[in-house]
């Protein structure tokens, strides 16, 4: 439900009050935000165009929004029950869909942990009805999907067009301007180079994978700076260009499990990026060529594999709350009925125990 307007102006001072981190450098996430089950904070009114990026921190059952890098939205949510678990990692919206009044949206991983024998049709994030219209509003076909248990707060990184210390500064540049005027919109047209492009770079594998709409299409060597040394897992998603027109800016997230974790207690998205090289040139500029603004990079400890992005068909990743399936919900009523029968019986035996003594 949504907050009345004496409750909204207490977040957003708050959110003034607290301490905004700083360019590249982020801490772990920590939820502050104060809102109860079903409620929601909504917002949208700057920017009016940009990439929007959706972040579910599932241990405190939250959703942020972004829309060019900008907060515009947050929201509780519900996720999978014990026996199943909400798969965690990387995605990207492919459809919406509209039943009885009811929303939701299919997706595919571009690199994502347990998503084989998840119920396809469940969804992944349940959202309140009320919010997910909201949102209906600003997502589409290729919106960044993130699904972590415990993640940093977002920076802004600022660096050179192919991500890549092996290209040139004068190339870089040219890059630059060319994914500048290519949005998302440009890419989803019918053509040989549409779809949404995404680039998972893998330390222990020691390569990048170039995926289009979550299929892969290339696979080229990097080499890191430190290969030996753990990083973590960090998702990227390109919201434009810097003022001056020649630098790439993204959006960032350290994003893992355990919030010990090294790169969650205090995280630079710029010092990753710098760690990265590719042994092919032209490979690197190959790759780089494709990015749009929306387009989403990740760089991880783990290997790169088909299982990391492959989802069933219809994979669900967000659905409004009540949407489960019929059948899923008649089943928990009978298992809560049963339950209750069982413990009636256990009073009455116990009182029939008790009177007989």
């Amino acid at each position: 439900m949504p907050l009345t307007r004496r409750e909204l102006l207490g977040l957003s001072l708050a959110a003034v009050l607290w301490p905004m981190p700083q360019p590249a450098e982020a801490k772990r996430f920590i939820n502050r935000t104060g809102l109860r089950r079903g409620q929601f904070v909504w917002e949208p009114t700057q920017p009016i165009e940009g990439p929007v990026t959706i972040i579910a921190s599932l241990r405190d059952r939250l959703v942020h929004v972004y829309k060019a890098g900008i907060l515009i939205g947050i929201s509780t949510c519900e996720v999978g029950r014990r026996g199943r678990r909400t798969p965690t990692g990387v995605f990207a919206l492919a459809e919406r869909r509209a039943n009885n009044g009811k929303l939701s949206w299919t997706g595919h991983a571009l690199h994502a942990d347990h998503v084989r024998g998840y119920p396809a049709p469940l969804g992944c994030i349940r959202l309140p009805s009320a919010f997910a219209r909201l949102l209906d509003g600003v997502a589409g076909p290729g919106t960044l999907v993130i699904l972590a248990h415990q993640r940093t707060e977002p920076v802004d990184v600022v660096h050179s067009g192919t991500l890549f210390p092996t290209v040139p500064i004068y190339e870089a540049g040219r890059l630059v301007r060319t994914v500048a005027v290519r949005s998302m919109p440009e890419l989803l047209a019918r053509s040989p180079e549409s779809g949404h492009v995404a680039i998972v770079v893998s330390r222990s594998g020691g390569n990048a994978i170039l995926l289009r709409d979550g299929l892969r299409e290339h696979i080229a060597r990097v080499t890191f700076t430190n290969p030996d040394r753990r990083i973590g897992t960090h998702v990227y998603s390109l919201t434009g260009t810097s003022l001056g027109g020649h630098e790439l800016v993204w959006l960032a997230f350290g994003i893992g499990r355990n919030r010990r974790e090294p790169h969650l207690v205090s995280w630079r998205g710029d010092e990753i990026l710098d760690q990265v090289s590719f042994e092919d040139r032209a490979e690197a500029m190959a790759m780089a060529r494709l990015l749009h603004t929306g387009a989403t990079l990740v760089i991880t400890d783990d290997r790169a594999t088909g299982r990391k992005h492959q989802s069933p068909e219809g994979f669900v990743l967000i659905s409004t709350q009540g949407s489960e399936p019929q059948q899923a919900s008649r089943q928990r009523r009978r298992r809560r009925r049963r339950a209750r029968v069982a413990r009636r019986r256990q009073t009455w035996a116990s009182a029939l125990l008790n009177a007989w003594r």
